[in-house]
Formats: C-alpha cells, sequence, structure tokens
C-alpha cells in the first residue's frame, strides 16, 4: 500500500518531513504515528492507514517542499502484495503480448483428426475471434 503525502489543510499544498517516527521493517497498527509533517501553518502527525509492515521509505527525513498526494512510504498489508512488486514493466508487457499473439497464431492453424464439419467451424470461430481480440487490444 502507497503511504501518500496527505494534505493536513484546506490550503497545503506542499509539505516538508521533519522526523520519521518509524525505520523501515517496523510492524505498525492502524493509527500508529508515522512521520511529523511540517505545513504553511503547524506541524502535524501522519498516522498509519492500516496495520502492516513499513517495507520502504521513498522520502528521507528533512525533506522540503514535497507535493501533496507524493508517495513517501510502501506499506506492506497482510494478504497484499507491495504495488512496487506488483507492477509489470513496459519490456515485460511487450513480451507477454508477444508471447500470447505467437500462441494465438498457433492456436488458429490447429486442424482436427477428423473430419467432423462442426469441429472445424469451432476452430475457425475460435482463431477468428481470438485474432479479433488481440487486434482490437493493439
Amino acid at each position: 500500500m502507497k503511504i501518500l503525502l496527505p494534505a493536513l489543510s484546506p490550503t497545503m499544498e506542499t509539505g516538508n518531513l521533519v522526523k520519521w517516527l518509524v525505520k523501515e521493517g517496523d510492524d505498525v497498527l492502524s493509527g500508529d504515528i508515522l512521520a511529523e509533517i511540517e505545513t504553511d501553518k503547524a506541524t502535524m502527525e501522519l498516522e498509519s492507514p492500516d496495520d502492516g509492515k513499513i517495507e520502504k521509505i521513498l522520502v528521507k527525513e528533512g525533506s522540503e517542499n514535497i507535493s501533496v498526494n507524493t508517495e513517501i512510504a510502501l506499506l506492506t498489508v497482510e494478504g497484499e502484495e507491495i504495488e512496487e512488486k506488483s507492477e509489470v514493466s513496459s519490456a515485460e508487457s511487450t513480451e507477454i503480448d508477444e508471447k500470447s499473439e505467437k500462441s494465438i497464431q498457433n492456436s488458429s492453424q490447429v486442424t482436427p483428426d477428423s473430419d467432423d464439419k462442426n469441429l472445424t467451424d469451432s476452430n475457425i470461430s475460435m482463431g477468428s475471434l481470438l485474432k479479433q481480440q488481440t487486434d482490437n487490444i493493439e
């Protein structure tokens, strides 16, 4: 789960991360104080949104002029993967798309062992449908 710098006042656009009160690897409960954030008006406490473990701190203590909604840390919540690990890079996505397309092309070339017309029509229809879906994705 991404922990973002919240807008702690209606006019807040940026904030300063004064101090982390947790470190990477710490277990936290919902409502635990994670950090002190300085706004244009006051220093406020940032609470944990959920129970979990601080996986990674992305913004250093003492950082200034951090935009609201900037990711400042990653929290691992039981039953969820952290988003950083689950994202697929564009290179991996292209490779997956190419493998899928080859698989679809190979499946449309399947020929039945018998002379069953219904089976032949089904293969042609399925192959056409898969090709059409691939074309629509591109």
